[in-house]
């Protein structure tokens, strides 16, 4: 469950690495669903390794 005043950090594959190898104290991360839609994409794999480890909430801007 996510607190009413979580802060969130907006997730990059270019910090990727980084996220899973230090430990941090951020509540959650914010990923654009339009860029893993592709469930078979190495990318859509990477977020998923993220949410094993912290909450994530998803939005999307291209879908309408």
């Amino acid at each position: 469950m996510i607190a009413n005043h979580a802060i969130g950090l907006g997730y990059r594959p270019v910090h990727h690495e980084n996220v899973l190898n230090d430990e941090h104290n951020i509540d959650l991360f914010e990923g654009l669903s339009d860029n893993y839609l592709d469930e078979s994409s190495i990318a859509f794999h990477k977020l998923m390794e993220i949410r094993e480890r912290y909450p994530m909430v998803l939005h999307s801007v291209g879908m309408s």
